[in-house]
């Protein structure tokens, strides 16, 4: 399933704090957490863009 964001209104980013900070956007009810966020949390320091695969769930 293709997720698209029709609104043109940017949307609000909240913000976890656990040991580290993580941001998460909120589209469609639906948390969406900032990959670069969550790389850096799991120690993966080669964090880059995903190919058109991985940006499909």
């Amino acid at each position: 399933m293709k997720k698209t964001l029709t609104s043109t209104a940017a949307p609000v980013v909240s913000l976890f704090k656990f040991k580290d900070e993580v941001r998460v956007v909120t589209i469609g009810g639906e948390p969406w957490y900032v990959a670069a966020d969550v790389c850096r949390v799991l120690g993966h320091n080669r964090c880059r863009p995903t190919d058109q695969h991985g940006r499909e769930s």
